[in-house]
């Protein structure tokens, strides 16, 4: 071999690809001592790096988690629990309150113990925090991994740093600190995971209580999405259902909408849920109730409505 000869060094190490057969058709292993495949490796010593800074979500750069989070911890102006519109209150605060009032009311644990709670569609992951006063675990699942970069932010890093419009495409920054809310303390009882609600992790089951606000009209199968979600609970468990039924096509595909297919659908969508869920599961009829809401546009404009809640209780 000619570069068997004292004057041309092996390269080992780096890609495959680059050096050796793969490279070209003449094979080479070897080169003079003056050709550098790696030169070095520089260490530079520099100002200290604040590492919180470059920790930062980059919600900035997502307009939808951005919505989300407004919807879930406002503008980031006055109280943290005030309303932010219409004297409506925060919609993920209200449903997680009427949710632990249901289950306390009418679980048999009376909402005490080692007892376990299901945020489907959990987005900010405010209905997530918020049941900690009651349950020793929480897991929210949302289909989106995006939309849990806003509870890990404040789980694991105390705070979420996301952007909201004031007006037209002006956006100012917003911080929202874990601190500021009673949960605070309690943040380790709180699990996020990313899954299909037809179709969750197997490690995912064994809940008490089970919300699903805003899950049925955003699914693509929502009578699958209730049954399957039925299968992960434990024996006298409590389902809370909170959606308004704004079905969208390029979503839902409308023969699994639970109403409102025609003019000539009257279906009611109590009616479709007694019938999914089977006579292993009886509707708490007193407690139905329409939830309002309010989803921020920007800082002076929004969209508010109510959302139907009807709470189911296993047999």
């Amino acid at each position: 071999m000619p570069t068997l000869d004292g004057k041309h060094t092996g390269i080992k190490g780096g890609s495959y690809m680059s050096t050796g057969n793969e490279a070209t058709r003449d094979s080479r292993f070897a080169f003079r001592r003056h050709f550098y495949q790696f030169a070095a490796i520089r260490y530079i010593e520099g100002p200290e790096v604040d590492e919180m800074v470059h920790m930062k979500n980059v919600l900035g750069m997502d307009p939808a988690v951005d919505g989300a989070a407004v919807l879930n911890y406002g503008f980031g102006k006055g109280a943290v629990d005030a309303p932010i519109k219409l004297g409506i209150p925060i919609f993920p605060l209200n449903v997680a309150n009427i949710s632990k009032q249901i289950f306390a009311d009418n679980h048999a644990s009376g909402g005490k113990g080692d007892i376990r709670a299901l945020d489907m569609f959990c987005s900010g992951g405010r209905v997530t925090f918020e049941l900690t006063s009651m349950f020793k675990e929480v897991t929210g699942v949302d289909f989106s991994s995006r939309m849990l970069q806003i509870g890990y932010a404040l789980k694991e890093r105390f705070q979420c740093d996301y952007s909201a419009i004031s007006t037209g495409k002006q956006r100012f920054p917003v911080v929202a600190k874990s601190e500021n809310y009673d949960w605070h303390t309690r943040r380790d009882q709180v699990s996020f995971y990313q899954a299909d609600p037809a179709n969750l992790h197997e490690h995912i089951r064994g809940f008490d209580l089970a919300i699903l606000w805003n899950v049925l009209d955003k699914s693509y199968s929502p009578l699958k999405t209730l049954t399957h979600i039925a299968t992960r609970l434990n024996p006298g468990a409590i389902i809370i259902v909170v959606c308004p039924y704004q079905w969208d096509e390029t979503i839902t595909n409308e023969s699994e909408w639970l109403c409102g297919r025609n003019n000539d659908d009257l279906s009611d969508p109590i009616d479709r849920i007694a019938e999914t869920l089977g006579s292993g599961w009886a509707n708490l009829p007193s407690l139905t109730q329409e939830v309002p809401y309010y989803n921020p546009q920007n800082t002076r404009q929004g969209t508010a409505g109510e959302a139907q809640l009807t709470a189911w209780k296993m047999l």
